[in-house]
């Protein structure tokens, strides 16, 4: 499991969210990953930065414009694809990803068996 926070301005109607007035609102995520165990040569199974760096660059950089429910289907997809990448060995079973914004109340998961 990884987990952590980012900022992100918002745009659109239907953006993430429902906060208003707020420049960069706070969100929360939270990527569980079930695999078998088939380490790299560093001893992981896959570097775990890659889903702290996903977030803080695609869309902390880019900005929320979309619902979180979209946000956390393409997050699985693209998290699914750079863990295959960082370790091409690694057989990923289950991945779930979760999100919310502030302020709090509620949250999103979207989980996919591949």
């Amino acid at each position: 499991s990884r987990w952590g926070n980012f900022k992100a301005a918002q745009s659109g109607e239907r953006h993430c969210g429902v906060a208003t007035g707020i420049e960069f609102p706070n969100f929360h995520y939270g990527v569980d990953v079930e695999c078998a165990p088939v380490l790299d040569a560093r001893g992981f199974v896959f570097e775990q930065q890659l889903v702290e760096r996903y977030f803080q660059t695609i869309w902390a950089a880019a900005g929320v414009s979309l619902s979180c429910e979209t946000i956390a289907v393409q997050a699985c997809e693209d998290l699914y694809a750079l863990i295959l990448a960082d370790n091409p060995s690694v057989v990923i079973q289950r991945m779930r990803v979760r999100l919310s914004a502030d302020p709090g109340g509620a949250d999103v998961t979207f989980e996919k068996e591949f």
